[in-house]
């Protein structure tokens, strides 16, 4: 368990979040790097390290799928369209695929 001021006082360190509290509710964590805000209720501030709540309010925006193929790894964010087109017409094995991580718009 995390006392609420000094959670309070690790987050407003990082240089790269603004911290703005909502009465006895929570707090409002806004990441400028990524131009994401998430509220933060007094309860979870208690339960959670500073670090997991840092990396809440990124949100998941730098995480690349990697695909292994032939035995090779590759980033599929550096793929063409076409390609990305094969990869969501394979035949998957396994449960944890998402098709719409290749969905491009």
């Amino acid at each position: 368990m995390y006392e609420i001021e000094t959670q309070l006082e690790n987050l407003a360190r990082d240089r790269s979040l603004e911290i703005t509290r909502d009465g006895e509710k929570g707090v409002f964590v806004k990441n400028n790097n990524f131009d994401n805000t998430i509220f933060v209720t007094l309860d979870a501030l208690k339960k959670n390290s500073v670090d997991t709540i840092v990396a809440q309010s990124v949100q998941g925006r730098d995480v690349d799928q990697i695909t292994r193929i032939t035995g090779y790894f590759s980033i599929v964010s550096n793929w063409n369209k076409g390609k990305l087109a094969e990869l969501k017409d394979r035949y998957r094995v396994g449960k944890y695929f998402d098709s719409s991580i290749t969905d491009t718009n």
